[in-house]
């Protein structure tokens, strides 16, 4: 398989949008997400375009696209943005048939490099929902360190008030790694 990466353009929001509004609720809450928190679909493709249109400094949310072998997969994001200082990252498979082939932490791998470098960022951090076992396996392949189980604070807009295991990367981690996040799987 061939992974690649690039960042999301004004024609992928569409296909993120579409992703968000057209999965059943079960899907949602197996990730420990409110499925009637999520924007409607105009709604969140303006709040997408919002953050697409904000200079890099400022953004908020910010995707990156994954392609196996030149056909669009899924996507990764980062939110809650502090440039020069620390985000949250997310990782998202659109279909389930790609899932469990091998895909997520090539996609990753290329995804987190690009978060540190494009942001200048000494932290990444990662809450799955503690009962989504995909993610919680992943994530400390990548060098992430558990720190502690968290619950989502009341003004979390779409999370249900479930554990959440916090993971951390920080650069030094990052950088400590970068034999393994330059090879290819």
């Amino acid at each position: 398989m061939n992974f690649s990466i690039r960042e999301a353009t004004q024609v992928d929001l569409i296909q993120i949008t579409n992703y968000f509004t057209s999965k059943p609720n079960e899907y949602w809450l197996n990730m420990g997400v409110d499925p009637n928190k999520l924007p409607n679909k105009i709604k969140l493709l303006h709040i997408l375009q919002e953050e697409f249109d904000k200079p890099i400094e400022d953004k908020q949310l910010f995707h990156i696209i994954w392609f196996v072998d030149g056909s669009a997969v899924g996507h990764s994001n980062i939110n809650k943005i502090k440039y020069g200082q620390e985000a949250e990252i997310h990782l998202h498979l659109w279909d389930h048939e790609n899932t469990k082939k091998g895909v997520g932490i090539p996609m990753l791998k290329l995804s987190i490099k690009r978060y540190f470098e494009l942001f200048k960022l000494s932290k990444l951090f990662c809450e799955p929902y503690a009962k989504n076992i995909a993610p919680n396996i992943i994530i400390p392949k990548l060098g992430f360190e558990f720190m502690h189980a968290v619950r989502p604070n009341s003004v979390d807009w779409i999370h249900l008030d479930v554990e959440m295991n916090r993971y951390v990367l920080t650069k030094e981690k990052f950088n400590s790694l970068k034999e393994f996040y330059s090879s290819s799987n």
